[in-house]
Formats: structure tokens, sequence, C-alpha cells
């Protein structure tokens, strides 16, 4: 049996694996189908977007507040004027790059783990006028939206593709144009200038662009149908209200312990709807669609590999990493009869009458609550029971107060969603309620300190006793 870890040289290659299979064809018409569209329709907007530059730009002069204003208008319309055609060309290319799906190529990693720099002031200004219009273009949009995200969320999953809606996303125009902004090398005060041309003449198209795709969706589903029906009718009745299974612990801990940890660190370094960010939200639609009856065992094994690759670049710990798999690979192997196992250390394995390997000696005695409280740092991701929904959620330490015993937690997103004492968060993780994600941290070796063999906290115990 083969031995799985997350390296690939600790198992059989899957290409070695999937050339012993007969080939299926790739579902790939309707993400075809719909960046042809967009495309078309993207281009127009820019096309309309050029055309109607001139009358756009005296309007700009017109409504200057100051001269400074007025010079960076007048400098941005000599810019504009002398290169339409490049404009035009650069528009496009960045509607282009955002509905082309990215694809990991060999040797290229799936993450990227450099430092993440403080962004200047001027990405700041950039960063919020691309917010801005991002919702000025989701109030135009309607319920359009939210319709067309759900639809294709819908299509990503039941496909196995990647996530189709964030080409759609209300970000999508003002990040396209801040790219061929950024590539005509505009100044960052005359791109401000820019951006309000783009509220003014591009981003009222976009709703059409979005009635457009609705409306390739609808066809879609009604070719759909139609060949649906018809195998419906040679199909046996005793598979045809088949739903899928639930899923286990196991493989909802990959998510909550896994893909959570590991979207919410590149949205933070990256952004939403970065390459980065579509790629493991790919990885996460492959992961949801490998528990589909009709998945491939190399299929699983390979989705599987790659998984672990992607969480230890991330940087889980290897012993947690260890425990998914095997959780997963037990998850599969009722589908599928046996599957290999995450590779264990020698030393590491339990040996009878013992619960798991000896610890290590130490005359240091069990960390107190204080002490604990001084091991927090801000940046450090938890599992945090909210006590009003009573829901574990994963998120980031943000900020410490310790002479008001307050402590606060973000979310993915930078927006602060939670505050707790400091003392009430400390004895959470003692009695196990919450929990760093790096349990090889310093904060995690002194919270193994203070817990008994059964799991339990020996402060919780002597205080019940």
């Amino acid at each position: 049996m083969a031995v799985l870890s997350p390296s690939r040289s600790a198992a059989p290659q899957p290409a070695d694996l999937v050339a012993l299979e007969r080939p299926q064809p790739a579902v790939a018409a309707l993400p075809a189908a719909l960046r042809d569209l967009a495309l078309r329709e993207a281009e127009a907007l820019a096309g309309d977007f050029v055309e109607h530059l001139d009358a756009a730009l005296q309007s700009l002069v017109g409504q200057a507040r100051n001269s400074a204003e007025t010079r960076n208008a007048l400098a941005l319309g000599d810019a504009l004027r002398l290169s339409q055609a490049e404009l035009l060309r650069q528009i496009s290319r960045a509607f282009r790059e955002r509905l082309t799906p990215w694809t990991l190529t060999a040797g290229r990693s799936l993450l990227d783990l450099s430092r993440a720099e403080a962004p200047s002031l001027e990405e700041l200004e950039d960063r919020l006028r691309l917010d801005q219009l991002a919702q000025v273009c989701e109030r135009l949009a309607g319920e359009r939206g939210p319709r067309l995200r759900q639809r294709l969320d819908s299509a990503s999953r039941s496909l196995g593709l990647p996530a189709l809606a964030s080409a759609f996303a209300p970000a999508t125009p003002g990040d396209c144009f801040a790219a061929a902004f950024h590539r005509m090398a505009l100044p960052a005060e005359q791109r401000a200038l820019a951006y309000r041309l783009v509220e003014q003449q591009a981003l009222p198209r976009w709703p059409a662009l979005l009635d457009a795709v609705l409306h390739l969706l609808d066809q879609q589903a009604l070719d759909a149908s139609q060949l649906q029906s018809g195998a419906a009718a040679n199909s046996d009745p005793a598979t045809a209200d088949r739903r899928p299974a639930p899923l286990s612990r196991s493989a909802s801990a990959v998510i909550t312990e896994g893909f959570l940890p590991l979207l919410a660190g590149i949205r933070r370094r990256h952004g939403r709807g970065s390459q980065q960010d579509q790629a493991a939200l790919a990885l996460l639609n492959e992961f949801a669609a490998s528990f589909a009856p009709q998945a491939r065992r190399t299929t699983r094994i390979d989705l599987t590999l790659r998984i672990g690759e992607a969480l230890q670049a991330a940087g889980l710990p290897e012993a947690r990493l260890h425990a998914l798999l095997d959780g997963l690979a037990d998850h599969y192997a009722e589908a599928h009869g046996p599957a290999p196992r995450s590779a264990q250390p020698a030393a590491a394995l339990a040996t009878p009458g013992i619960a798991g390997p000896l610890p290590e000696a130490s005359t240091r005695s069990a960390a107190q609550p204080e002490q604990l409280a001084r091991l927090l740092r801000a940046e450090q991701w938890f599992r945090v029971r909210d006590r009003r929904s009573g829901d574990d959620r994963w998120l980031c330490l943000a900020a410490l107060y310790p002479e008001q015993d307050r402590l606060s937690f973000r979310g993915s997103d930078g927006a602060v969603v939670l505050g707790l004492r400091t003392s009430q968060f400390v004895q959470d993780l003692i009695d196990g309620h919450a929990e760093p994600l790096n349990a090889d941290s310093d904060l995690g070796r002194a919270l193994r300190g203070l817990q008994t063999p059964n799991g339990r906290s020996p402060m919780r115990d002597a205080a019940a006793f």
C-alpha cells in the first residue's frame, strides 16, 4: 500500500495512476461560454468609455474644485487623448485576465509566502477608492448581483470548477480599470480623477453585462434540463433519488481547521479575488466535488496530496496536518476501500499502555492564567467561541488592552467582529472552548502543560472539587 504524506515524493505520482484509467471529457462549455460573452460585453463597455471620453473629460474639468484639480484634470485629458488605443487595449487586457480561469502550472507554488510589506499611502487611497467603486457597482446591480453570485456558486460546485462568481464580483470593473491605469503609469492624482470618470461612464453599463450573463445561464439551464429529462427517462429508478451523503466530522475538520484559515491568510495578504484566492477556492471546490459517488480514487489521492501541500505551505502544524489527512483517508475509504494514510514517525507511535508519545521531562511548573495572558500576541489565529450564537469561528487576534482586561478579534476581511475579556478568553483556552491554530507555539505548549491526561483542565477540576 502506498504511503500518503503532504509531499508528492512519498506517494505514487498521480499522473501514473490516472494514465491507467480511461480518460473522461472535461466539462468546460459553461465557463468558456461565460468568458466569451463577458469579454464581448467588457470590450463594448471599454469602447463606450473611450468613445465618450472627450465629453467626460470636459465635464470633469468643469467640476474641478480648485486650481490643482483643474491642472490634474487637464493633464489627465492630455494623457488619455494621446493614448486612447492603448487605453482601450489595457482595459480589455485587464478584463481578459480577470475572466480567464487561473491554472496552476508546473513548478509554480499554490501560495506566495513572501513577507507582506506595509502598503503605502497611495495604495491605501487606491484601495479606499476602489472599495467605493465596488459599493456603487453593487448598488447599481441591485438584485442581479446576489442572484448571479448564487447561480455561479451553484454552477461551480456542481461542475467542480473554480469559483466563477469572483469574476463577476462588484469589485471587477473598478479593479480592471485600476490595472489599466497603473500599466499606463498614471500618477496618483490623475488616477483619483480617472476613477471618477469610471464611476460616471463605465459603472452604469455593468448591470447590462450581468443581465447578459444571467440570460446565458437561463439558456444553459434550459438546455441542461432538456438533456437531464431525456437521461432520466432511461435511468434506473432505484438510483434516481440518490442524495449526497453528509460530510463526516473528519471531512468537516479539513474545511474548518484547514481551508478556512488558509483562505483567511490568503485574503489578508493578497486580497479577495486574487489569483492565490481563486486557486485556493478551486482546491476547495475540488474537495467538495470529491465526495460525489462517481469520483475516482486516483483523483482523490491526487487531491489529498495537493491539500496537504497547500496546508503545509500555509504553516499548519505537522501533527494536525497528519491527523486531518488520516481522517480524510478514512472518509474516502468508505467509498473506495482502504486509502493510503499519512506517514507517522516511528517514535511517535503509541505504545501499549501509553496514550501517545511520552512528554519531555520538564522542571518548570504549569503555566498560570496570568502567564498565558502574557503569551497572547496580535496576529495569532484562534478558534473562538461566540457566546451569543454558540458558534465556533476562526478569528485573528487584532489588539490587546492589558490594563482594561480586553482584547478584540477580526475576521478575514480585517473588520473587528468580536471583543472579549482577556481573563475569560484565557479561561476558554484552558477549558478547551478555544484553541490556537499553531499548536507548537509557546502558547500551545503552555496549554498542553495545563491539561490532564483526560484532556481536562486541572484548575477547573480543583474548582469543581
